[in-house]
């Protein structure tokens, strides 16, 4: 099957490029949407395709309920984007909680005997059996949740200030949030792809030593890459050093 001519709501601004010699599937950050990654689709060259991924529960999603099951999110995924895997090589790039969504995902490909990717590349989320930093989502207010985001620079001023706006994030965040409390690490299986680990110099939440605890999570090599920037650096003044790193690392 052409991945042309296949669709999936778990795919959003899915723009093709015929002359691409990999795909690079974009996962996001706790709450965060497809639309993270909406300069990456023209930054990276054209070799690569960027195909951004769209949970359920947000953006052109918002009408459905965001998943809590770690289990319900990696078999969404595998099962929609398994037609976009056939025809070129393919990586997996995910973003702190996208990180542990990118390995289980390969792992979860690997148990049904699937293409794996040639490469995953984990930012900005400490390695997956070290404890988290803050409290679980169970337990924040919507107060505190909020500091929280303002504290870790994902969200704008403007939005934390809104209470419509709010409303419309908090769920899907809640959700995910609840998803990475439940989430239990496994040592086993390690990947069979090199790994590359990337990490912002000033982010609080990974530390150069805790992203280093990935290692043991691939059979083949781990690069780490620490670059300028806070926990979004993929995201904001700080994108080139992490657009630089993935095309680096997809051309070697």
């Amino acid at each position: 099957m052409s991945a042309y001519r296949s669709t999936t709501r778990w795919i959003a601004r899915h723009r093709p490029r015929p002359e691409a010699s990999i795909r690079l599937f974009c996962l996001p950050s706790a709450g965060s949407g497809a639309s993270s990654y909406r300069e990456w689709c023209d930054a990276l060259p054209a070799h690569i395709e960027v195909l951004p991924i769209q949970p359920p529960g947000r953006e052109d999603r918002f009408a459905e309920d965001p998943l809590r099951r770690m289990d319900d999110m990696v078999e969404g995924l595998i099962d929609s984007l398994r037609p976009f895997m056939s025809d070129l090589p393919f990586a997996f790039f995910g973003h702190s909680l996208g990180g542990i969504v990118a390995l289980e995902v390969t792992r979860g490909l690997a148990r049904r005997q699937a293409p794996l990717p040639c490469h995953v590349i984990v930012s900005a989320r400490p390695a997956p059996h070290l404890p988290l930093r803050r409290l679980p989502a169970s337990q924040l207010s919507p107060e505190e949740l909020k500091e929280w985001l303002r504290e870790v620079h994902g969200t704008p001023e403007m939005v934390l200030q809104s209470r419509e706006m709010m409303d419309l994030i908090l769920p899907a965040m809640q959700a995910d949030l609840e998803i990475d409390d439940k989430y239990r690490s496994t040592p086993d299986p390690v990947l069979t792809c090199p790994l590359t680990v990337l990490g912002g110099l000033r982010d609080e939440e990974a530390t150069p030593e805790e992203l280093k605890e990935w290692a043991s999570y691939t059979s083949r090599s781990f690069t780490l890459r620490l670059v300028e920037g806070d926990h979004f650096f993929p995201f904001n003044e700080s994108r080139l050093s992490a657009l630089t790193a993935v095309e680096e690392v997809l051309r070697a």
